[in-house]
């Protein structure tokens, strides 16, 4: 059983939804519902489990009685109670993790409804389907990507890879060409080694966009290797193959 200390730091690792990251927050939050055993939840087809009646409330409080009919509706209302409180209970928990979740701008969404399953239903309705202008909000994060210099790429490598999965998601395939492009684009001054190490072609392995996005990591750690020797271009790319 997970404890508290564990929740919270599965919940710190769930995207905070700002209304321009649901794929990002769809996929993590998903993940820590089912960890906890809600995700079942907020799937559209789930059924609510229904809540007894007044006279069924009445018949469950009378008790099991002594005859066996009336025994046994009071193990069927019995159970009927059991799930119906149960989910009452996930169920807010759910709501109460989506609102934190939630910019305060769009926490109000949460209490328009009183089951989580319609609370998710509505996000995906709003804001699962981009319009041209998020879905241009994305391509021109690609275009102004740039790598830092000073860092290991590993991160913005994945900042990169992250935004091509999503364009890819809303039907927006680049052409293998055009990513090489945007990689080369991206180097900083300092690494115009890289293109060169491309000018090899395949005799040398180069066989794509995302070799290039290996060969910006391995000329990264060849440049920290070299400063400690006699740092030059043709030393970095010699390197690039050890």
């Amino acid at each position: 059983m997970s404890t508290l200390k564990d929740s919270m730091s599965l919940a710190a690792s769930v995207a905070t939804f700002d209304g321009t990251n649901w794929i990002m927050f769809e996929r993590t939050m998903t993940a820590y519902l089912r960890i906890q055993g809600f995700a079942d939840l907020i799937e559209s087809d789930y059924k609510v489990p229904r809540a007894l009646e007044k006279a069924e409330i009445s018949t469950w409080n009378a008790g099991p009685g002594e005859e066996a009919k009336s025994k046994e509706l009071y193990h069927r209302l019995d159970k009927m109670k059991d799930l119906s409180d149960n989910y009452i209970k996930n169920n807010s928990k759910v709501m109460g993790y989506l609102t934190l979740q939630l910019v305060p701008s769009l926490q109000a969404i949460v209490s328009e409804y009183h089951t989580a399953r319609d609370v998710w239903a509505r996000l995906k309705t709003l804001y699962g389907t981009p319009g041209t202008a998020l879905i241009f909000v994305d391509f021109m994060k690609v275009i102004n990507w740039k790598f830092d210099a000073s860092h290991d790429p590993s991160t913005s490598i994945s900042q990169f890879l992250s935004l091509i999965q999503r364009l890819a998601t809303h039907k927006i395939d680049l052409p293998e060409m055009v990513k090489a492009m945007f990689v080369l684009n991206a180097l900083p001054k300092q690494w115009d080694g890289v293109t060169g190490v491309t000018h090899y072609g395949d005799t040398r392995g180069y066989q794509g966009w995302y070799s290039l996005l290996g060969y910006c990591g391995t000329w990264f750690r060849a440049v920290l290797r070299s400063r400690h020797s006699n740092y030059t271009e043709s030393n970095c790319i010699g390197r690039v193959y050890e």
